[in-house]
Formats: structure tokens, C-alpha cells, sequence
């Protein structure tokens, strides 16, 4: 059988202690709690003055984007500077070629007139040596007087040598301001079976007719440089 038990004065004044440790214990965690609070709540407060050195690391309290100006410009101004010359046609590569072979040829064919003539004898040696010099205005006074004493065979060879590689050279691409290099090119490219004074002879006289087939544009090329800068600011 179950019997009501009634609380004696001595339970109710234990349970009012019991109470009382209950809210002091309580004040003490919050109060601690709050302490502990307060000191991620307080910014951390730094006295310093321009041009002092920090005494710790700072770290800011948020991530921050923003654009730099200066790194901008250096990197439009990489992408232009990286941007080759453009180089447009003169006019058709085909029509340049046959120009010049065409030139060369007549060049050519005006010498062996004079070689003929002198062959026959109806040339005194001054006279070939001057219609050599009139033929000729590609060649140097010291190789109108090697031609002028030449076999005809020989200059013949020594010809056709320098129209092969005129020939080579005006099939690829000849930039007007690069035309030292493509002339050096040709003298180089002459066969070494030949004779020394003819190889000189052949690469003089196809250099003479190198003649450029590409021209540089400052206005397409300024205008790729400025579309590689937009293109950048656009990554």
C-alpha cells in the first residue's frame, strides 16, 4: 500500500540549500562563460604609427579583393609586347618570283652575248670587258674581269648556279627589312662544288635580284597588339 510521505522542516530546508548551490553554481559558469565570450567580442587593438614595424603578425579579419591598376597594366603591356609584327604582301609571291627570274635571266643572257661575240673575235679584250661591265651592273669591276676570260661553259654553270638559289629564295617569304640576311642566305646556299671565285660569282649575282615580298604593317600590327590587351583584360 502506498503512503504519502510528508517532508519534514529538515528536507525543506535541505532542498532550499540544495537551491541556493544550484543558482551560485550557475552565476559562476555564466560569468565565466561571459569572460570567455569577451574576449573573441573585444577587436584586437593594435597602437601603431606609419612607418612603425609590428611587433606580430596582423591578420585581417576578412578576405579582400580588390584590382590592382599597376599589376593590370603589366599585364596588358606583357600580352602586347608579345605580340610578333605583322608582315603583309607586297603583291603576289608567284609575280615577284617571275620578276625576278625574269631580270636575272636577261642579266644573264646580256653577258653571254658579249662571251659570244668575244668568242668569234669581233671583241677586242677591253670591249668584252666593257660590254661585260654594261651587261652586268650586278657585278664588281675584279668579276667582269674574271668573266670576261671565262669559258663559256664555265660561266654558264656558274649561272644556272645562281639562278637555282635566287630561285629558292624567292619561293619563301622575304621580309623588306630582313633582306641583308636573306642576301647573306643566298651567297651561303650556292653549291661548294663550285670553284671558290664562281661561288662568289653565283651567290653576288642572285643576290643582286632578291628582292622582298612581304612588307611590315604598323597599323595591323598595332592593331593585334591592342586586341591581345583587351583579350587579357578580359581574363
Amino acid at each position: 500500500m502506498f503512503i504519502t510521505r510528508t517532508l519534514s522542516p529538515r528536507d525543506r530546508i535541505l532542498t532550499a540549500t540544495a537551491a541556493a548551490r544550484l543558482v551560485a553554481v550557475t552565476v559562476v559558469v555564466a560569468v565565466a562563460l561571459f569572460a570567455i565570450l569577451a574576449v573573441d567580442l573585444v577587436p584586437n587593438t593594435v597602437s601603431l604609427q606609419v612607418g612603425d614595424v609590428a611587433t606580430e603578425d596582423i591578420v585581417a579579419p576578412r578576405t579582400v579583393s580588390f584590382v590592382s591598376a599597376s599589376e593590370t597594366e603589366a599585364a596588358r603591356a606583357e600580352a602586347e609586347a608579345a605580340v610578333e609584327p605583322v608582315y603583309v604582301e607586297i603583291g603576289p609571291s608567284a609575280e615577284i618570283r617571275a620578276r625576278q627570274l625574269d631580270a636575272y635571266d636577261a642579266e644573264v643572257a646580256a653577258i653571254q652575248v658579249v662571251l659570244a661575240e668575244r668568242d668569234r673575235g669581233t671583241l677586242a679584250p677591253a670591249e668584252v670587258e666593257a660590254g661585260i661591265q654594261a651587261a652586268g651592273p650586278s657585278l664588281r669591276p675584279s668579276q667582269v674581269a674574271m668573266v670576261a676570260t671565262m669559258p663559256t661553259a664555265r660561266w654558264q654553270a656558274t649561272a644556272a648556279e645562281g639562278r637555282r638559289v635566287l630561285d629558292q629564295a624567292q619561293a619563301g617569304e622575304l621580309r623588306e627589312d630582313a633582306l641583308a640576311e636573306a642576301r647573306s642566305a643566298v651567297r651561303e646556299a650556292v653549291s661548294v662544288d663550285l670553284p671558290a671565285n664562281e661561288r662568289e660569282l653565283a651567290g653576288d649575282l642572285a643576290a643582286a635580284h632578291v628582292a622582298a615580298n612581304l612588307a611590315y604593317s604598323a597599323e595591323q600590327t598595332e592593331a593585334a597588339r591592342q586586341d591581345a590587351r583587351r583579350l587579357r583584360e578580359a581574363h
